[in-house]
C-alpha cells in the first residue's frame, strides 16, 4: 500500500519549514519503500533547506538512480550543486533536462539564474524571458529578470519590467523597493556627474 497519507503530510510539512520533521518522517517511511525515488527526493528538499547540501546531493541521486526520468529530482539536484559552486555539474544537469523538455520551466528559471551567477547575463535574460511565456503573471521571475538588466546598467528596461509588475500587483513590495534604489542610484549618479563637472570647470578656471 502506498504511503499517501504519509507523503501528503511530509509535502505540508516541507511547505511549512518544518524540515527537521521531514527528515525524520522521511526516513521512517524509507525504511519500509526503499524503492520510491520521491521520498528521496523529498528528504533532500529538506536537508536542502538546511543548507545540508552534500546530504542533499546523495538524497537526490538515489530518487534519480530509482526515478531517472524525473526531471524534477535532476533540477533539485542542479540546485545543490549550484549551493556549493559546482557550475558546471548543474549546468550539464540543466542542458540535459532542456534537452528532454526545452520547455521546463523549472530548469529555464533556475539555469537562468546559473547564468546570472556566472555573469552571462544576455543568456540570463534569454532564459527568463522563455520561462515567463510559459508562466506571464509569476512576479518572482519578471523580479529576477529586472535584476539582471540592473546588472547590465540597463536601468531603463529593469524600472519597465518592476512598472509591469506592479501593473499585476499594485502591492508588491520587492518591486517598489527595487524602483526605490534604481530611483536613488540614478540620482546619486546625476549628482556625481554634476561634482566632477564642477570640479573640471574649477580647474579649468584655475589654469
Amino acid at each position: 500500500m502506498e504511503p499517501n497519507k504519509k507523503v501528503d503530510q511530509l509535502l505540508q510539512d516541507l511547505k511549512s519549514g518544518k524540515f527537521k520533521k521531514v527528515i525524520s518522517e522521511g526516513e521512517k517511511l524509507l525504511k519500509k519503500y526503499q524503492d520510491k525515488g520521491y521520498l528521496f527526493n523529498i528528504c533532500g528538499l529538506a536537508h536542502q533547506r538546511l543548507k545540508h547540501i552534500e546530504i542533499s546531493i546523495v538524497y537526490f541521486k538515489k530518487a534519480i538512480n530509482l526515478e531517472p526520468q524525473n526531471l524534477g529530482h535532476k533540477n533539485n539536484l542542479a540546485n545543490s550543486f549550484i549551493s556549493i559552486n559546482q557550475f558546471k555539474e548543474a549546468e550539464d544537469i540543466f542542458k540535459e533536462i532542456l534537452l528532454i523538455d526545452p520547455d521546463n520551466t523549472p530548469a529555464l528559471v533556475n539555469y537562468a539564474r546559473l547564468k546570472n551567477i556566472l555573469l552571462d547575463f544576455k543568456n540570463s535574460i534569454n532564459l527568463y524571458q522563455k520561462a515567463l511565456k510559459f508562466v506571464k503573471n509569476d512576479l518572482g521571475i519578471w523580479l529576477n529578470l529586472s535584476s539582471v538588466y540592473q546588472s547590465l546598467g540597463e536601468f531603463k528596461e529593469a524600472k519597465d519590467i518592476l512598472k509591469k509588475i506592479l501593473e499585476i500587483n499594485p502591492n508588491y513590495i520587492p518591486a517598489h523597493i527595487s524602483i526605490s534604489k534604481i530611483n536613488n542610484y540614478s540620482e546619486n549618479t546625476s549628482n556625481f556627474k554634476e561634482m566632477i563637472n564642477f570640479i573640471i570647470f574649477q580647474f579649468n578656471f584655475l589654469i
